[in-house]
């Protein structure tokens, strides 16, 4: 974010993190700043400079809408990082920094994220997509990837009941069994060779070009999101380019299809308002996420969103440090 609320001039920050003992990059809890895009007035997505809260410190910055942009490592030692912050106010509106360039500022942008304006939306359609009624011809296709519990008639109707008094459904063990398997496997060799490893004592510091690489592209702007999201048609032979292909796999032949489009209305009674558009994202401990921000309803209509998660582990006790870091 940008600091640009109200008549905020000059932000600063004083740190009063323990004098006896330096702080180092390992513990996390640095101040971020970033450069915007000059066509855009967008952060980019990886920090220009870091700065320490060192004891004892000051840190002082204009507030400029797109171009203050800064944030806060997430802490990853256990003491506490503690600051003073506040902000020097300009007398009016119209005397801050670029007063005439606040729609650059990030709370702006949210804002206009949430009621429409620039958002993403999937290729929508007029009225639903009449996909009709799943049949056993579509239970045969899906039994390539779904767990034969899920391919049961009372089942889904148990699913339908669900959705239907808490608009949602948390379906566990969701892939057949060999399929998520080698999918965790995969996971969990990718997650090892970029540093991110939960059954270790010691974590390496992330750092945010981390799995960038065959086929995986670094999603933005950082006030808004960062993940990364595989490109499809990378065919490298690498830890990457493994994953992307075999999550690729159940995005397009499962996720796309009609017959999965029958299956979801099944399971939840709605028919769907395009043909949807699946990603593939990947999101790194300690550097990724999204904010709560969404476009506003055209109509009353419901959306669904169709979720599949994997996280670090495939048994044992990887798989139960993979839950905890999850929870």
């Amino acid at each position: 974010h940008d600091d640009v609320i109200g008549t905020r001039k000059v932000s600063f920050i004083y740190y009063m993190t323990d004098p006896e003992e330096e702080w180092s990059p390992a513990e996390g809890g640095a101040l971020e700043l970033y450069s915007s895009e000059a066509s855009t007035g967008q952060p980019m997505s990886v920090p220009t400079k870091e700065l320490l809260p060192l004891a004892d410190s000051l840190a002082i910055f204009l507030v400029e809408p797109g171009v203050s942009y800064h944030a806060v490592r997430e802490v990853r030692g256990d003491r506490a990082r503690v600051s003073l912050q506040g902000w020097l106010h300009a007398p009016s509106l119209e005397q801050t920094l670029n007063y005439q360039k606040r729609g650059l500022a990030t709370l702006q942008q949210i804002l206009e994220t949430r009621n429409g304006a620039g958002s993403n939306k999937v290729n929508a359609v007029n009225g639903a997509i009449e996909v009709g009624e799943v049949t056993q011809d579509d239970f045969k296709v899906l039994s390539k990837w779904i767990s034969p519990a899920y391919l049961d008639p009372e089942q889904l109707e148990a699913v339908r009941k669900q959705f239907e008094e808490s608009s949602y459904a948390v379906l566990t063990e969701f892939l057949r069994e060999d399929v998520a398997q080698r999918l965790a496997r995969e996971l969990e060799e990718l997650d090892r060779a970029d540093g991110f490893q939960p059954d270790a004592e010691e974590l390496p510091v992330p750092c945010y070009t981390s799995g960038v690489q065959d086929g995986w592209e670094l999603v933005g702007p950082p006030h808004l999101r960062r993940f990364l999201r595989f490109c499809s048609g990378f065919q490298a032979e690498s830890p990457h380019g493994r994953l992307g292909r075999g999550l690729s796999d159940v995005a397009g032949e499962l996720f796309a299809s009609e017959t999965f489009l029958r299956w979801l209305k099944a399971c939840t009674g709605l028919d769907p308002k395009n043909d949807g558009r699946p990603q593939v994202r990947r999101f790194r401990p300690g550097l990724d996420y999204t904010v709560a921000a969404r476009g506003a309803q055209d109509t009353d209509e419901a959306d669904l969103d169709a979720i599949l998660c994997f996280a670090m582990g495939s048994e044992g006790e990887a798989s139960t440090a993979a839950m905890e870091a999850w929870a």
